[in-house]
């Protein structure tokens, strides 16, 4: 198992929707998370999990969900199936997209972004946020 950051996505307003900061082989990679019924109840906004080969989230040995790609399959910690924050050609990728939907529509300030990138193992998150900004 590999260790996870489980934490709630700031670009959801008010619902209640998790992302899994996975750490893989030459970073760390984000994924969406489709929680067991009932599981967001008692989680807490940020969590440090387990992730097994299958992509199965665990906390204390249950399982509470899974990894979800791009387009809401199952997946394993796979970096080529990761939310990206960057499209090779520059332009938003899904999280990339909704955290500039975030900021625009106020929802986070520049400061929540920066920490939010920082949380997820952005690299360069001023540099990454100048670019989503464009």
């Amino acid at each position: 198992m590999s260790t996870t950051i489980l934490l709630r996505d700031p670009t959801a307003g008010t619902r209640k929707i998790y992302l899994a900061a996975v750490q893989i082989a030459g970073g760390r990679h984000v994924f969406g998370v489709r929680l067991e019924p009932h599981a967001a109840l008692w989680l807490p906004d940020y969590l440090e999990v387990g992730v097994a080969p299958n992509g199965e989230i665990t906390v204390r040995g249950t399982v509470v969900g899974r990894l979800v790609d791009q387009a809401g399959r199952p997946t394993g910690p796979d970096s080529r199936r990761a939310w990206k924050l960057l499209r090779p050609d520059g332009r938003p990728g899904r999280l990339g997209a909704a955290l500039k939907r975030a900021l625009q529509e106020g929802r986070l300030t520049r400061r929540q972004a920066l920490t939010f990138l920082a949380w997820i193992g952005c690299p360069t998150p001023e540099a990454t946020l100048r670019r989503l900004e464009r």
